[in-house]
């Protein structure tokens, strides 16, 4: 779980040609704030293209609360998994900041 801005998204290349169709585009990510899993700077996830199958509408240069599952090839994401806009999370961020004060005591 992380909080990042977006740096770069991609769909797959037979995607982009048009000669496969696998609903998913990797979101590369600037970490702002990790409370959860290995630390990084940068992480990569992977999403579906459409709600329908629990993407995420990711935007470049935008923030958000990211919350990931992790599968054995790719670290996943989508509406189904909590993931929002940085905006709509202000609470989700407090309650976080709250659990990490209370377990340094």
């Amino acid at each position: 779980m992380f909080r990042g801005r977006v740096s770069e998204i991609n769909r797959p290349f037979w995607d982009r040609v048009g000669l496969t169709n696998s609903g998913l585009s990797r979101v590369k990510f600037a970490v702002v704030k990790q409370w959860k899993g290995a630390v990084s700077k940068n992480i990569e996830v992977v999403t579906r293209l459409t709600g329908e199958a629990c993407g995420f509408p990711f935007e470049a240069n935008k923030e958000y609360l990211v919350y990931v599952v992790s599968e054995p090839k790719d670290l996943q994401t989508g509406i189904c998994t909590g993931t929002k806009k940085i905006a709509d999370a202000e609470h989700e961020m407090k309650q976080l900041e709250d659990i990490v004060a209370r377990t340094k005591k």
